[in-house]
Order: C-alpha cells, then structure tokens, then sequence
C-alpha cells in the first residue's frame, strides 16, 4: 500500500479540492446518466414524463439499492418443516433430524 505524504497547506488545500472533485463525479455521474437515460426513453421515445435532476437521484438511489439487494444480498432464509417447530425441538441442522428418523 502506498502512502503520499501532504507536504503544507498548498497540499493540504490540494487534497481537498481533489477529494470533493472524485466524490462530486462519483455522485453526479450516475445521476446524470440515470437523468438523461430516463429523459430520452421515456420522454423522447414513448412520450411519458420526464424528470428533474433531484427525481433523478431518487430514481438513481433506488436502482443502486436495489442492485444491492439483488446482487449482493445479506438476509437469509430459513424453512423448517412444522413438525420440527412444533415438537418441541426447535429448529435443528438437516443432519441431527435425518438420525432420527
């Protein structure tokens, strides 16, 4: 791993101005596209509504969220069978009931 070292406030001051620049592009640049892709299919092609640039980051928020959830998901189901649940044995791994039986 590297490490640059800020050499005075000129760094400093340049540090910053190239931090807010990488977060400002990688903020409105999927905002843009997700404005400009919506304007020219909905709008242009089907006639639909268009919308503004805040719509825009909703919709852009909500297509990131949900790529999130669909491609990268932490929440995991279980099934348990009504017999386990109700005998009074809770829920057990599928080899310890297959002994059982």
């Amino acid at each position: 791993m590297k490490f640059y070292e800020i050499k005075g406030f000129w760094g400093l001051t340049h540090f910053i101005v190239m931090a807010a620049l990488v977060l400002s592009c990688l903020t409105l640049v999927p905002i843009l596209l997700t404005m400009v892709t919506w304007n020219a299919v909905m709008g242009d092609l089907l006639e639909g509504p268009t919308i503004g640039f805040w719509q825009a980051a909703l919709l852009a928020a909500a297509l990131m969220l949900g790529a999130h959830m669909v491609f990268k998901p932490e929440i995991e189901f279980k099934f348990y069978r009504e017999e386990d649940l109700l005998g009074g044995n809770g829920p057990q791994d599928s080899d310890s009931s297959k002994k059982g039986h």
